[in-house]
């Protein structure tokens, strides 16, 4: 790995967030599964900055969708996280594992819940989330969603399955 090439590949994600320019470096061979320092991918990148053109773009050029960063988030974490559907959307469709677990245990589902993303959390279950994984605290998505003090978010849980145990 070039770091002249991560850096160009992580700058052109992160913050000039030009499709046309990450079109151009992937056309021309560069790795799109370069990770940066903390081991975050280009794919991440564009999944935090809620970018669908060039998330579809990362995954069509053989991105990784279940890499793990150096504290094993994926780009599914990132995006139940940050909210955006369509990224989770074209995260899961490539592949994306529903029930992940980062070096805390926690699952997408879990930061979903925790953020109150209630449609993110149904696309989530429909592909199989674990609704009652238990995080490196033994919390569950029904915990982080009573703790985020929204009754449609336990109601989504509770009637995908999900125990108050």
């Amino acid at each position: 790995m070039s770091n002249e090439d991560q850096t160009k590949l992580m700058l052109c994600v992160a913050w000039d967030q030009d499709a046309d320019q990450l079109r151009e470096l992937l056309t021309a061979g560069i790795d799109v599964n370069l990770k940066d320092e903390e081991g975050m991918t280009a794919l991440m990148w564009a999944v935090m900055s809620s970018s669908t053109e060039m998330t579809q773009m990362l995954l069509d050029f053989g991105a990784d969708v279940n890499a793990g960063a150096n504290d094993l988030r994926t780009a599914l974490h990132i995006a139940s996280y940050n909210g955006s559907l369509e990224v989770t959307a074209l995260l899961l469709n490539a592949g994306a594992d529903a029930s992940v677990v980062d070096d805390q245990g926690m699952t997408p589902l879990m930061g979903a819940a925790k953020e109150g993303h209630i449609e993110i959390m149904a696309a989530l279950i429909k592909a199989d989330a674990d609704v009652n994984a238990k995080d490196a605290n033994g919390r569950t998505a029904l915990t982080w969603a009573s703790m985020s003090n929204s009754p449609a978010t336990s109601r989504v849980l509770l009637d995908a399955g999900a125990r108050s145990d």
